[in-house]
């Protein structure tokens, strides 16, 4: 998406977290990032990786996803490591390690903090909000209970 607000400088790019693999960026966003004082990001990268992963004391996996557990152990029967990460994600997260997804390649805030970093200093960039904080502090409230 891009949007530019008629009469004034001011553009506004919404961009996407990742791209398929191998695919190029929308040709304006070279541009829009080099023309550009301030990027605001959406988040935090930090804040947002980490709540991909449950809250502390939240109930093993095993528990809430009885029926999806026993398969997801299924597919990694040799790696106890990676096991015992998916075990710690929150089951949105898992969904995207487990299934057999398009490969990607990073989006565009990863050239925009690229850019700012580079010397003479680039773009200047600003995170908007961080990450929800019910994100990291609620459960997620998944289970394969059956409801009537």
């Amino acid at each position: 998406m891009y949007f530019q607000i008629a009469g004034s400088n001011v553009r506004i790019g919404g961009t996407m977290h990742c791209v398929p693999k191998g695919k190029p960026l929308a040709h304006w966003v070279h541009d829009a990032i080099n023309w550009a004082r301030v990027i605001y990001l959406e988040h935090d990268k930090y804040e947002s990786d980490r709540g991909l992963f449950a809250p502390p004391g939240s109930p093993p996996l095993a528990q809430r996803l009885p029926l999806s557990w026993p398969r997801i152990k299924h597919k990694y029967p040799f790696d106890r490591f990676r096991l015992d990460y998916l075990s710690k994600r929150r089951p949105f997260a898992l969904t995207a390690d487990v299934l057999d997804l398009i490969p990607l390649d990073e989006g565009v805030e990863q050239l925009a903090m690229a850019r700012s970093r580079a010397i003479p200093p680039g773009v200047k960039l600003s995170v908007v909000s961080s990450f929800p904080s019910w994100m990291m502090e609620t459960e997620d409230n998944v289970s394969h209970e059956e409801t009537t």
